[in-house]
């Protein structure tokens, strides 16, 4: 079965960044769904289809994924190592969205596989602004088939 409007799951502990995160990919006009989870240790669940994420139908594999970095129990960083060591999920892009600037931090997101690294701005219509962006250069994007069906990519209103 083909996803028109993949999904976005965001790795994310602090409530009210899930909650700017979502508004604004909203406002931005992205219609994907978004899936939030609160750490890295339930991104690989989500990602493994254990417990409540069994049904597929309901949380299908992500076309991005969006990953703070200090997290408790998985950080953002040990989640993107995660990701590279598994076959079935190394291709699916993971961008960190963070409020470290450290260049360690970076360099070792990178090193991990991070298709890109973002700084959290302080205002929402900064965040708003670099959501926006991400969005745009993700739709236009390419993605290996393997990680998407043919034909989909980030839905706009």
């Amino acid at each position: 079965m083909e996803n028109a409007d993949p999904v976005i799951l965001v790795v994310e502990d602090d409530i009210n960044d899930q909650t700017f995160i979502q508004r604004a990919f909203r406002r931005s006009g992205v219609t994907n769904r978004i899936a939030i989870v609160n750490d890295g240790e339930e991104a690989t669940a989500y990602l493994r289809g254990l417990d409540l994420y069994s049904d597929r139908t309901l949380h299908p594999l992500p076309r991005l994924i969006i990953t703070d970095l200090k997290m408790p129990r998985m950080s953002g960083i040990e989640l993107l190592g995660w990701l590279q060591e598994r076959e079935e999920f190394r291709l699916i892009p993971a961008i960190v969205l963070t409020s470290s600037s450290d260049q360690t931090d970076i360099t070792r997101a990178f090193e991990h596989g991070a298709r890109g690294y973002m700084i959290k701005p302080v205002g929402f219509g900064e965040l708003e602004k670099l959501v926006h962006t991400i969005a745009e250069y993700w739709k236009a994007s390419c993605v290996p088939a393997a990680v998407v069906p043919l034909g989909a990519g980030l839905g706009r209103r």
